[in-house]
């Protein structure tokens, strides 16, 4: 019997963001079938916004400005990075204002999450209680207030509006959820030698 052994090339190119997005998408679908736990999926929402953005940003980035971008990416500031893209692209969006103002917005509670101190906070009352419920008397953390579903929901809309808008502008091929069909795999194959067996 003869075998062929094949030299096999693989090449594979995988755009993260799309898949980034799915994990936003995962996360409101737990939260909608989990209401108790709902504070730690748009937390997740949130956190993954932000990630998204970021990739979709470095995706455009190079698609953009090929190797350039690779090479002085990282000494730019995120937000001179996300401004140099809408330059080259003539966007001029009013940061002060929703979709664009809520950039900020997702990504200080990032940074805030990523980076947090201890937390303090005190209240003193006098309350009448009902069968000893001290729901009203809870003390919440800032990134416990700002996790609202209705957030969650606005800072989605918003990013994916402006990461579509960006997307339509750039005229890059397929659809902002699935560039050039999200990633490219190709195979060589190429024979060696053959070996008897």
């Amino acid at each position: 019997m003869v075998n062929q052994k094949n030299k096999i090339y693989r090449k594979r190119v995988d755009f993260v963001y799309p898949r980034i997005l799915n994990g936003v998408k995962h996360f409101f679908i737990n939260a909608k079938n989990n209401k108790t736990g709902g504070l730690y999926d748009h937390s997740a929402c949130l956190v993954f916004l932000a990630f998204a953005l970021e990739s979709f940003v470095n995706f455009t980035g190079e698609k953009l400005f090929g190797h350039l971008w690779e090479e002085n990416e990282r000494k730019l500031k995120r937000s001179k990075r996300f401004k140099k893209i809408l330059k080259e692209l003539k966007i001029n969006p009013d940061f002060k204002k929703r979709p664009y103002s809520t950039i900020k917005e997702v990504f200080d509670f990032r940074d805030n999450l990523a980076h947090a101190k201890i937390y303090k906070k005190e209240r003193i009352a006098v309350e009448n209680l009902v069968d000893d419920d001290l729901s009203s008397f809870e003390l919440k953390t800032w990134w416990q207030d700002y996790c609202t579903e209705k957030r969650a929901v606005i800072a989605k809309k918003d990013i994916y509006t402006v990461m579509n808008e960006i997307f339509k502008k750039a005229k890059f091929k397929g659809t902002m959820l699935s560039p050039y069909g999200e990633f490219e795999t190709c195979y060589t194959i190429k024979q060696c030698e053959q070996i008897e067996r």
